[in-house]
């Protein structure tokens, strides 16, 4: 009889710590502290999801849209996303997004507009939803993506400098170009000074409307196209474009493309010069290159006796060696000595190159 008191009164002790255990844990939501050695269960520590503040990002996806993201929460079931058109306005939920994928995109947003957003966290306990503290407020507004792909190359169309392509961007009403010779400051126009006026001035000419071509231009709103006439003496040029889409009248502009720059072709008149001689030597080996360096020297254009043919063209540093074969030698040169090859034959063909200092070369022939 005194054993089974014994037993009883034991039993009734580890009851009475299981309760005030499990009370404990029911109010706090913490595991309370066992010893590893005693043989039960470990309980897990779990998180206060309504102490959690979570934290959300917002950038613009496209003309018409913006991309919500947020770092995960430990144990939510899911994440809650309210909008608003001012800061301290109203806010409506526009979306409930479980807790696989922390992001959201929000459509057919009006480019331009500033939204605000906010989200919060929640767990479902009980079949009853307890929620974290709403994060804090961010705006952001769409525009147009940034413009890829860009290039440049130099034209070879008349009084045109440089040729600028892109991809085209969705969405956009037209396209910015800014240009920067070597290492100054971007510009979106071109800054001339007028001797009539007697002031500098900065020039916008028309914009570039798909049927005739204008360069320098301030806004292009067709096309992925553009021209750039400019001095050709800097040792770079570099072009960036960016998109916009109009909207009540006004120009909403995205982010500029990655800058491309083009360097010259020729690094001297010497460089070009031997690049002539090595075609014609290849083409025309009869023909004399340099029948004595002394006479190299001295034919020039400025010095050449009386009754001495001299032919030139202007060509510029940025020409690329395509158009110098094609458009120079395969057909200036090899008209001329096609005409003139018994000429040629007969007297000292020295080709002779003036740096006229802004760029361009003049390269002369003698026949």
């Amino acid at each position: 009889m005194k054993l089974r008191k014994i037993l009883l009164a034991s039993t009734l002790s580890m009851v009475l710590a299981l309760t005030t255990a499990a009370t404990a844990f029911a109010e706090t939501e913490e595991a309370v502290p066992i010893s590893a050695d005693a043989d039960m269960p470990i309980m897990v520590q779990s998180q206060n999801i309504k102490t959690v503040l979570p934290k959300l990002t917002a950038k613009s996806y496209s003309y018409s849209k913006i991309k919500l993201s947020w770092d995960k929460v430990d144990g939510a079931s899911g994440y809650q996303i309210y909008r608003a058109t001012k800061k301290s306005g109203k806010y409506a939920r526009i979306a409930t997004v479980s807790a696989e994928k922390p992001e959201y995109i929000n459509t057919k947003l009006t480019c331009g507009k500033t939204y605000y957003y906010k989200l919060r966290a929640y767990q479902v306990k009980n079949g009853k939803k307890v929620y974290s503290k709403y994060s804090t407020k961010i705006s952001c507004y769409a525009k147009p993506n940034k413009v890829k792909n860009a290039s440049v190359k130099f034209s070879d169309q008349d009084s045109v400098g440089f040729e600028i392509n892109w991809e085209k961007t969705t969405g956009a009403s037209g396209y910015q170009l800014q240009y920067k010779a070597a290492n100054g400051n971007w510009h979106t126009y071109v800054r001339e000074y007028n001797n009539f006026t007697k002031r500098w001035e900065n020039y916008y000419p028309d914009e570039w409307n798909n049927k005739k071509e204008h360069y320098n231009t301030k806004y292009i709103t067709l096309g992925t196209k553009a021209y750039w006439a400019t001095g050709y003496g800097e040792d770079s040029y570099s072009f960036r474009v960016r998109a916009y889409k109009t909207v009540n009248g006004k120009k909403v502009f995205g982010l500029y493309s990655e800058p491309v720059t083009i360097e010259p072709v020729w690094k001297s008149g010497k460089q070009l010069q031997d690049f002539v001689h090595t075609w014609v030597d290849e083409n025309y080996p009869t023909y004399d290159l340099a029948e004595a360096e002394d006479y190299a020297t001295r034919a020039t254009p400025e010095n050449a006796s009386w009754g001495t043919a001299w032919t030139w063209q202007t060509i510029n540093q940025y020409d690329s060696k395509e158009y110098m074969l094609d458009i120079f030698c395969e057909s200036i040169l090899k008209d001329y000595f096609s005409a003139w090859w018994g000429l040629a034959e007969e007297t000292r063909g020295i080709l002779y190159t003036r740096d006229r200092g802004n760029g361009t070369w003049q390269v002369w022939w003698l026949g």
